[in-house]
């Protein structure tokens, strides 16, 4: 029997057609622009927008479409902190002051939670957050400090 997350492979016309394979879909960009009434939007929930595969003018592309569609609040979240601080940093500058963006990274071992702490927050000025429910503790101290960041 198929993994459920493979139920759908092979099936045309399916969203998951291709399994949970990466496909970039840019005729998907401009949905928000005909959503009249201001939505949250997981951005890439079922995958990771910031994974090796996924070209850097792509990521600009959908970061465009969030900054110009700004009705809406878009949660952006990471298991690669590393690449979203250097894009924020030069490539996605032009976002990183949005309130309506909220960036976040979730730690891929658990032991390194601090340093991905330390390493994301620097290019962020208002609107990043941090999931952490193993950490909660740690997370619940940091943001008590800094009054910029918060849990959504």
């Amino acid at each position: 029997m198929p993994r459920p997350s493979e139920r759908f492979r092979g099936i045309p016309g399916h969203p998951y057609e291709q399994g949970f394979d990466l496909r970039l879909v840019p005729e998907k960009l401009s949905e928000p622009f005909l959503w009249s009434s201001p939505r949250i939007v997981f951005v890439n929930s079922m995958s990771d927008l910031f994974q090796p595969g996924v070209p850097d003018a792509y990521i600009e592309d959908v970061v465009r479409v969030m900054v110009e569609a700004n009705w809406h609040t878009y949660q952006v979240l990471t298991k690669r902190s590393e690449r979203l601080r250097d894009l924020l940093s030069t490539k996605l500058r032009f976002a990183t002051n949005h309130r309506h963006i909220w960036w976040g990274s979730v730690s891929r071992t658990g032991g390194t939670v601090c340093h991905e702490l330390s390493i994301f927050a620097p290019p962020l000025q208002r609107s990043n957050f941090y999931p952490s429910s193993p950490f909660w503790k740690i997370s619940r101290e940091l943001f008590r400090t800094d009054s910029r960041r918060g849990f959504p």
